[in-house]
């Protein structure tokens, strides 16, 4: 039975916690969070125990750990975890800036550690199967990318705080997306970010509410992301990517796909209002793939801190384009 601990137990903490749960040859042994009704409501739940950071990390029973927690956190604890020989499930970002993830891959690099980064919508059955048929070449030369991504509700002024902002926050995942679908590095981007209609506060922190981001790979693909933080009508997360053979999409998650066609219209569900439900299935897949390959078969992680270091770079950059700071 392999045991594992969480640190942090939000919304994320909480999926991966009903994920350990519900695996055969897994369980969740014990729970870090600084929230401690929090974590003493889920440990109640799911049957872990709350023990201090330094009661995790010398525990060698216990053989991964899940880092959930704000990603200021996250360098600490990935450092402290690869000493204690632990497999570890990061998510995204690794770190806020690239001297601390180039400090992540320094001490990988030193030991036989193996780190999965939480990009999980590569985990996605929709997801996986578009690139799967783009490995072989049904759409032939690729033209365009665009992937569209806007939340259902604007995050407190609180999470924005700690978040990064939307470029390393949410945007990400799409700068993770082109580089895992196209395999390219990217050598032109242009961005403009916006906050209209968004409160006071997002400006303040140097963040936007609506981004968009131009970018042509060192190939000739032209990519297109355009991102917002809040939406009227549900968790949309759209693709198209077209080539000289034909174009693959991926639309959105509904409830249900029912169409009501009457003498007033045309009428469908709404996307899933929430990217958990959306994501069910890949956060599903994403653990185990920690737990049976990288944990139990010893093999190595489908997305590594290197992956995360690229999209990084490209949200570092799109982040001071915005602001006005730097030119790619």
């Amino acid at each position: 039975m392999v045991k594992l601990a969480i640190f942090g137990v939000g919304r994320i903490g909480q999926v991966h916690a009903q994920n350990i749960y519900r695996h055969p040859n897994a369980c969740l042994d014990s729970i870090y969070d600084i929230n401690f009704s929090e974590a003493s409501i889920v440990a109640q739940k799911f049957g872990a125990k709350i023990k201090t950071e330094e009661e995790i990390f010398s525990d060698d029973t216990i053989q991964g750990v899940i880092i959930c927690s704000p990603t200021n956190t996250h360098t600490d604890l990935v450092i402290k975890a690869i000493a204690s020989k632990k497999a570890i499930l990061c998510e995204k970002p690794l770190a806020l800036d690239m001297k601390d993830v180039n400090n992540c891959i320094e001490h990988l690099n030193k030991t036989d550690a193996r780190l999965l980064l939480g990009f999980q919508r590569r985990f996605d059955p929709s997801f996986k199967k578009l690139e799967e048929s783009i490995r072989e070449n049904k759409l032939g030369n690729i033209h365009t990318l665009i992937i569209s991504s806007r939340d259902p509700s604007l995050p407190s002024e609180k999470y924005l705080t700690t978040s990064g902002g939307i470029f390393r926050d949410m945007m990400i995942h799409d700068f993770d997306i082109v580089l895992w679908l196209l395999k390219e590095r990217i050598n032109e981007m242009y961005v403009l970010g916006s906050n209209k209609s968004s409160p006071d506060y997002v400006e303040r922190l140097d963040d936007f509410c609506i981004a968009s981001v131009m970018m042509k790979t060192e190939g000739g693909t032209v990519v297109y992301i355009n991102n917002a933080r809040q939406t009227t009508y549900g968790y949309d997360q759209r693709l198209e990517i077209f080539g000289s053979n034909g174009m693959l999409q991926i639309e959105n998650n509904k409830r249900s796909s029912l169409i009501v066609y009457d003498n007033t219209g045309v009428v469908s569900e709404k996307p899933i209002d929430y990217f958990i439900k959306r994501y069910q299935e890949a956060y599903t897949n994403e653990m185990d793939h920690f737990i049976d390959d990288i944990i139990i078969s010893g093999k190595t992680p489908l997305i590594s801190a290197i992956d995360g270091k690229y999209s990084l770079e490209l949200a570092e950059k799109a982040h001071a384009i915005a602001i006005g700071k730097n030119n790619l």
